[in-house]
């Protein structure tokens, strides 16, 4: 006879509710190109080549894997991975698309081979910039080695005053749980409701169920200078005239004609 007992501890709703959460913040992924192979893992589907990104790649980090990090460890847990706890980010704001082009040019030959790099126009809604650089480090020592190249570089060869910072991880996770320097002190995810001492757990879970492909391929060349023409086009959206520098002088678009009356 199985006992009441047996039944309350091997089917506690405590231990159901744990075991569900994986499944249940999973469904986010739903759409995105995520599937259930018949080996019971999950494996993203999708183009390896990206041409409608904002960022041209100029040296990548091939072990990054941001599709596990931000893609579902954030995306879906609300969990801060222990990688990104200490991957560091030297940010670059140059002020108008000819100084993007610059720092293009820059990373391309001035910064030294160990700095992985990647640069672009600025399309998130919560990023308060138009365009950007990033330079990925790990750990805080060597982001500030980064940094101290990075910002020599960039006041060589394009300005003083183009703006270059050292940050932790992704922006994402300040918007959620606020400054970086505090990022050790979260007791629980903000809605998902999983206590800092269960994420270990889930990194586990998900590493043990999911097949992370590259998600960071090497871009081709004739995908780069796709990516550049984008940043022309929004340069123009943006009101940023710089662009004509690019252009001979010459508007991209066909100018409309105007009727009013100057007064």
């Amino acid at each position: 006879m199985i006992s009441d007992k047996e039944i309350g501890e091997k089917y506690s709703f405590k231990k159901i509710q744990l075991k569900s959460a994986f499944i249940k913040h999973l469904m986010k992924l739903i759409g995105s190109g995520w599937i259930l192979g018949i080996d019971h893992k999950y494996r993203q589907v999708y183009d390896a080549i990206e041409p409608k990104i904002p960022w041209v790649f100029v040296r990548r980090v091939k072990e990054i894997k941001c599709n596990r990090h931000n893609g579902v460890l954030f995306g879906c847990y609300e969990i801060i991975p222990r990688y990104c706890m200490d991957c560091y980010k030297v940010v670059i704001r140059p002020r108008t698309v000819v100084e993007l082009f610059k720092l293009h040019e820059v990373m391309l030959n001035r910064f030294p081979h160990w700095i992985k790099c990647k640069c672009g126009v600025e399309e998130r809604s919560y990023v308060n910039a138009k365009y950007g650089g990033y330079c990925y480090a790990k750990g805080l020592e060597e982001g500030q080695r980064t940094y101290e190249e990075v910002r020599k570089q960039v006041s060589e060869h394009i300005s003083p005053d183009v703006k270059v910072v050292l940050k932790r991880a992704c922006t994402e996770f300040k918007e959620m749980y606020g400054p970086s320097d505090e990022w050790d002190n979260i007791k629980v995810t903000k809605t998902t409701n999983f206590p800092r001492e269960m994420w270990d757990l889930v990194e586990e879970w998900v590493d043990e169920k999911f097949v992370f492909v590259d998600a960071n391929p090497a871009q081709p060349d004739e995908i780069k200078w796709g990516v550049m023409e984008h940043w022309i086009d929004f340069a123009y959206a943006i009101g940023d005239e710089t662009y004509k520098v690019l252009t001979d002088g010459k508007d991209i678009k066909v100018k409309d004609s105007t009727y009013h009356r100057e007064v």
